[in-house]
């Protein structure tokens, strides 16, 4: 679902489709577990979802980041001047902004 802009209605149908099936079917325990390191109103998903909430700011490994113009890559801390470039010939149906080149 990465680069999909329709990605937060459609994650909105599907726990609200959990949730109902949880409710009208106690039988079939459903246990849910999301993680993200971008949302920014984690309280209040937790309270619709009627869940706990775990907040850490452990990372295992450092974390680097870039801004993304066309094919590169670019440094966002001034300490780091690796420049790099991605391949544009992995594209797959629906990445109009050329996310799926990141997976390498």
């Amino acid at each position: 679902m990465i680069g999909e802009e329709s990605r937060g209605y459609l994650l909105e149908i599907m726990l609200t489709k959990l949730q109902y099936l949880s409710k009208v079917s106690p039988s079939n325990k459903i246990k849910l577990l999301a993680m993200s390191a971008t949302l920014p109103n984690l309280k209040e998903i937790a309270v619709w979802l009627n869940s706990s909430l775990f907040v850490t700011n452990f990372r295992p490994v450092m974390v680097k980041e870039y801004i993304k113009i066309g094919n590169e890559l670019l440094p966002v801390n001034q300490d780091n001047n690796e420049v790099v470039t991605i391949n544009g010939n992995r594209k797959i149906q629906g990445d109009r902004i050329g996310l799926y080149g990141l997976l390498e």
